[in-house]
């Protein structure tokens, strides 16, 4: 009966935000890319697969610090106001979060196997918690207060980009 409930409350239209926020990933890629090769000149001494990690690892950044604020008027100020965890709002930010790893391991050669797997695992978790009421899960909220942690690194992500550049 429980997965019955699970397939039902799955939330389908969260799938067009991964479909447009992969397509935003994608486009900023060769974006990124052009502004570090006209800016930075130890970019371009470096390898392809490299220069593709630093780009992962900036709009990663990026997206880590937009999330940091989108955050706290969608779930941090109605859970600590009114008890209530929106579903709508942590499905999509949850998405925002994975997909750019999802994307780095479609665009990003020779990542590390730690890397990849972290990226897997993430995308997985994402996939899954689209089928989870926030509300009424206890495992749920402790797995998005995890991931509302981690997008407080961004900064570690940033400095890994420009360790390169």
């Amino acid at each position: 009966m429980e997965i019955q409930k699970y397939i039902y409350n799955y939330d389908y239209n969260a799938i067009t935000t991964a479909v447009y926020s992969s397509a935003s990933v994608f486009a900023l890629y060769p974006i990124v890319k052009i502004y570090l090769h006209h800016n930075y000149e130890n970019f371009n001494l470096l390898p392809s697969h490299k220069q593709y990690y630093v780009v992962k690892n900036l709009i990663k950044s990026s997206m880590l610090l937009g999330l940091c604020i989108m955050v706290i008027p969608t779930i941090v100020v109605p859970v600590y106001m009114n008890g209530t965890w929106s579903n709508y709002w942590c499905h999509r930010l949850g998405i925002l979060y994975t997909t750019n790893d999802y994307m780095g391991l479609l665009l990003v050669d020779k990542l590390p196997k730690t890397t990849q797997d972290h990226h897997k695992i993430t995308t997985i978790l994402c996939v899954i918690s689209l089928g989870i009421d926030f509300q009424t899960s206890t495992l749920g909220q402790m797995l998005f207060v995890y991931t509302i942690a981690c997008k407080f690194l961004f900064s570690k992500f940033l400095f890994r980009s420009k360790t390169f550049i």
